[in-house]
């Protein structure tokens, strides 16, 4: 976090992995501090690339994500969900007794998902890696694209791990790419979420923009190319920029101006309110 001058806002880096906790210590404090992040595994599809895992992670598993955890032999911190897509309910005597087992009605207004995130953000972590939120049903694609913004607008930053394929999501920042090499015709993509996104820059890359202003009736951003052995920099001043880039590209920064917010929201332990009286009963 750098403070740059008395008329600039501050920065917050959000992806930094170098001042992280270990899980133990992290445990033993009853907290995991900012920063930190998370890993989440949802009840969507899974494709043959391996979660990326360490010490550090807060391992959540959302409902049917357990299964998943489970058949790579992870041991979730947390287990949260309403328990209607688990397929294998054996799953549940693999929980360590320091398993935070959350239960949720099944007729909420949050997806697991989304519950996931926020008790993973209570716990003061700001960045999340997402699993089995892509593919298979587009309802729980778009859902989770969604969330990405959401996390993005209250300081966050999600990234949800697909077919070699990770989608992102920033908002008043600047998302940096080291050099390194990617296949030709891997492509990443920049989509405006916010109706109006301001002070667009895209550097490094095969088309570039310079200050534009960009809106969410276009794909101005489709179909874009890393350039090899050249750094590059997608930059928002105002709006939210939705992400898409090949997996195998070199690890990238990200620097918010967003404050984080405290909380993203209580979690929703109670049947919605929005749900037709009959189908109450």
């Amino acid at each position: 976090m750098t403070n740059r001058s008395k008329t600039e806002s501050v920065e917050y880096m959000l992806n930094s992995r170098g001042s992280i906790p270990d899980r133990q210590t992290a445990k033993q404090s009853g907290r995991f501090p900012h920063p930190a992040w998370c890993t989440i595994f949802a009840a969507g599809q899974y494709y043959d690339e391996f979660p990326y895992t360490d010490k550090s992670s807060l391992i959540i598993a959302a409902d049917g994500g357990l299964d998943y955890a489970s058949s790579l032999g992870l041991t979730p911190d947390v287990f949260i969900g309403d328990n209607d897509s688990q397929m294998d309910l054996a799953s549940r005597k693999e929980l360590s007794d320091q398993t935070t087992v959350i239960p949720l009605p099944a007729q909420k207004d949050d997806t697991d998902l989304m519950a996931a995130a926020k008790y993973g953000w209570s716990q003061g972590i700001r960045q999340f890696d997402i699993y089995g939120a892509l593919g298979k049903q587009i309802d729980h694609t778009l859902s989770s694209i969604m969330l990405l913004a959401r996390l993005a607008q209250a300081g966050g930053i999600g990234f949800l791990h697909g077919d070699h394929t990770i989608v992102t999501a920033i908002c008043n920042a600047t998302m940096t790419f080291p050099e390194g090499y990617v296949a030709p015709r891997r492509m990443i993509s920049i989509f405006a979420q916010s109706d109006t996104c301001t002070d667009v820059t895209i550097k490094g890359l095969a088309y570039e923009l310079s200050h534009e202003t960009v809106t969410n009736h276009s794909d101005f951003g489709s179909r874009n190319e890393f350039r090899n052995n050249t750094a590059s920099s997608i930059h928002v001043g105002s709006g939210t920029l939705i992400i898409t880039y090949p997996s195998e590209a070199p690890y990238p920064t990200i620097v918010t101006r967003v404050k984080p917010l405290p909380s993203l929201g209580d979690l929703s332990r109670t049947v919605s309110q929005h749900l037709a009286a009959t189908d109450k009963d």
